[in-house]
């Protein structure tokens, strides 16, 4: 993150650059202007240089569809449903990052249930999961070792190593949300995963709320028939960082530390001074979101 007017955040696939009071501008990784933009903020060049590179109009006309009036928000003239609005509103305000809850309402979009939709929701607002860049959501499983090879827990079948996308056909997934058991791939919140795993192998699996299917209505909402996921990786341990609810679940909290020792923790983490030109500490505001945006740009759990 650059010192002076213009602010840089750098996520998983996105550059959003801040200057002064105007829209935040979004560029995806890998594209020609991405490339240049970079290299300058890189370069320490001047705000004109920047702003002449940024290209204003084109670089935001991806989320030119976003709109916020009296408190709502609206993609494609559509009201949104209010948690996925709620947080789009706090990250819009504080200048974080929110085009993965917009990606992640793009997806939902392609779901063919309505109910499926509503559910998606309580699950995710009942277990804080977090939201990736692409706007899929990470959730947990457990499965067999079986020499070395992760598979099922109930057929011992289906394939379930690192990187693996596994699939089941949707029509034979039960849609019925008090069927609490049924047929479909199983994913479900970390608390419940972990605690019935019974030394078994826990995984962390990648879901687009496209593919979300029903959320049985017993357990809380812990738990979700799905038809498509991608097993991201073996896990003694739930991801703490999240678009959702970023901060809350985290290791550290910022609210509970001094704003010298918020500045001393990011320091530590990603060798960036969030102090800056501030000549007290007293506006722990300001550090706290300069300390989200620093552990943002370097990708660091809290």
């Amino acid at each position: 993150m650059k010192k002076g007017k213009v602010k840089w955040v750098l996520t998983g696939r996105y550059l959003t650059v801040f200057y002064g009071e105007q829209r935040p501008c979004v560029l995806e990784k890998g594209t020609e202007k991405f490339n240049k933009v970079f290299k300058l903020l890189k370069e320490n060049s001047s705000l004109n240089e920047i702003k002449e590179s940024l290209d204003l109009k084109e670089s935001i006309k991806k989320y030119s569809e976003l709109e916020i009036k009296d408190s709502v928000v609206y993609i494609d003239k559509q009201p949104i449903n209010d948690v996925i609005s709620k947080k789009i509103l706090q990250f819009y305000n504080e200048s974080l990052p929110y085009q993965p809850l917009i990606e992640f309402w793009r997806n939902i979009q392609q779901n063919p249930s309505e109910e499926s939709k509503k559910h998606l929701f309580l699950f995710l607002d009942s277990n804080k999961m977090p939201i990736t860049d692409d706007g899929c959501f990470l959730a947990y499983k457990y499965v067999h070792n079986v020499e070395g090879r992760l598979v099922d827990c109930y057929t011992k079948t289906i394939c379930n190593d690192v990187g693996k996308i596994v699939t089941y056909p949707r029509e034979k997934v039960n849609p019925n949300r008090n069927a609490t058991c049924s047929e479909g791939l199983h994913v479900a919140a970390w608390s419940y995963v972990d605690s019935n795993c019974d030394n078994r192998t826990k995984i962390e699996v990648k879901v687009n709320p496209r593919d979300v299917v029903a959320v049985p209505n017993d357990y809380n909402n812990q738990k979700m028939r799905v038809c498509r996921y991608e097993v991201m990786k073996v896990c003694t341990k739930q991801t703490e960082k999240t678009y959702i609810n970023t901060g809350t679940n985290s290791k550290v909290s910022l609210k509970n530390l001094t704003a010298a020792k918020i500045v001393e923790l990011v320091k530590k983490l990603t060798k960036y001074d969030i102090k800056g030109n501030l000549k007290n500490l007293k506006d722990k505001k300001t550090i706290i979101k300069r300390a989200i945006k620093a552990l943002f740009q370097y990708e660091v759990e809290v």
